[in-house]
């Protein structure tokens, strides 16, 4: 196995583990993955100051 394929394979599966992740925790908080996602960019912006906080 190449260095390229087993980059793209390790990518292909982070991805899936972080979608798992997300859509677990979207569950268990009872919001849509997407909002999910929302908020925790939201806040991340907001802690290292690139919003301002409302």
């Amino acid at each position: 196995m190449t260095r390229i394929a087993f980059a793209r394979e390790l990518e292909s599966a982070s991805d899936a583990i972080a979608d798992i992740a997300l859509t677990t925790i979207a569950s268990e908080l009872a919001i849509p993955k997407g909002d999910l996602v929302a908020r925790i960019l939201r806040e991340w912006l907001e802690t290292n100051a690139y919003l301002p906080v409302p």
